[in-house]
């Protein structure tokens, strides 16, 4: 499924990067629109590295929460215009069970150029899911938030199990959750250089 993906933005001009499992607060979560008080932090339990005797301040080092902030890093050495999907592992304290697990994979995606707008991230997640899952799948979007996008979306899709009867996998919608998404914060940008 992961080589399918990454086909599939590869042949709309993204190129694919590689991140950082062992990532630093800034980027994980400063970089990102989240200072060290933001309630957003909270909804990422996050697994801390012990750095007793190293040079390093208590709390820096963690396993990356997210993918996001491998965009801070791509910007800070390429200049736009950028198409760049990262796949990764990404690591959360959660309580594991048949849907939940501490370790689990993510793809980023970015897109800077002069004139991108909202309805080209949807499009492209639209056409990216319907090559994914094929045309009868039917899609819908929501508007969400977090830190580091501004608008922030998060798109369902029909529950290809059930065909949107009502399942145990969809909660009985006929929906799932499928991608969040959104335009990179302008103080994300910012960050990047």
């Amino acid at each position: 499924v992961l080589h399918k993906v990454l086909d599939i933005f590869k042949s709309l001009g993204y190129q694919v990067a590689d991140g950082f499992e062992i990532e630093t607060d800034y980027y994980n979560f400063t970089a990102l629109n989240m200072p060290p008080n933001a309630p957003s932090r909270d909804t990422q339990a996050t697994f801390y590295l012990d750095t007793r005797g190293a040079k390093t301040e208590p709390g820096e080092i963690i396993t990356r929460t997210q993918l996001s902030g491998m965009q801070v890093r791509i910007m800070e050495k390429t200049k736009p215009p950028l198409r760049v999907v990262i796949p990764g592992k990404v690591y959360r304290v959660d309580d594991v069970d048949a849907s939940h697990g501490f370790e689990f994979w993510q793809l980023e995606g970015m897109l800077i150029d002069k004139n991108i707008h909202m309805t080209d991230l949807i499009g492209t997640m639209e056409y990216v899911l319907k090559k994914l899952y094929g045309n009868d799948i039917k899609l819908h979007f929501d508007s969400t938030y977090f830190s580091f996008v501004e608008p922030g979306v998060q798109a369902f899709m029909s529950c290809t199990i059930c065909k949107q009867k009502g399942c145990p996998f969809c909660k009985h919608t006929g929906w799932v959750e499928i991608m969040p998404a959104g335009m990179i914060h302008p103080n994300v940008i910012r960050a990047g250089g």
